[in-house]
C-alpha cells in the first residue's frame, strides 16, 4: 500500500541553468516530512498531468511542438515515427505509446500541409514539404 502524503505548499527548483532535480515538500499522515523528487522528464510530465488530467489537451501540445521542431529542420530532412517520438520524449511529453502517439501526430501535420507522406516497401516517412521550407529559409535569413 503506498505512502499517502499531503503536499505543504512548498516546492524547491533546480538551481538556475542546471538539471538538477525539483523537490515537492509533503508530509506524511503521521506528520513527517517527505520530498518528492523530480527530474527534468519527471516534472514536465507531471506538470502536463496536473494541467490536463485526461490528455485531452497533451495532442495540441504535442502538434505544437512538432511543428516548432519541424521550422528548425534542414530542407530534405527525413522524419519518421520513431524520430518523432524520440524528440517528443526528450522533450518530456508523456505518452502511453510513444511510437503510435507520434504516428498520429505526423499525419495530422501532413493533414495540415507542413509535411509530404513517403512510402517504400510498406515504411512511411515524411518530409518538410517545400511551401514550408521556404518558409523556414526565409525566417533563417531575416531573423537577426
Amino acid at each position: 500500500m503506498p505512502v499517502t502524503v499531503d503536499w505543504s505548499g512548498i516546492v524547491v527548483p533546480p538551481a538556475e541553468g542546471t538539471t538538477e532535480t525539483t523537490l515537492v515538500l509533503c508530509k506524511s499522515e503521521d506528520g513527517e516530512p517527505v520530498a518528492l523528487r523530480l527530474g527534468n522528464g519527471a516534472r514536465h510530465s507531471l506538470a502536463l498531468k496536473l494541467i490536463d488530467p485526461t490528455g485531452a489537451s497533451g495532442h495540441i501540445a504535442r502538434i505544437a511542438f512538432l511543428r516548432r521542431e519541424i521550422g528548425k529542420m534542414e530542407p530534405g530532412t527525413h522524419l519518421n515515427a520513431r524520430r518523432a517520438a524520440r524528440l517528443l520524449t526528450k522533450a518530456g511529453y508523456p505518452a502511453f505509446k510513444p511510437e503510435s502517439e507520434a504516428r498520429r501526430d505526423l499525419a495530422e501535420l501532413h493533414r495540415q500541409g507542413l509535411l509530404d507522406q513517403h512510402e517504400e516497401c510498406d515504411v512511411r516517412w515524411y518530409s518538410v514539404t517545400p511551401q514550408q521550407q521556404a518558409v523556414t529559409q526565409w525566417a533563417r535569413t531575416t531573423t537577426p
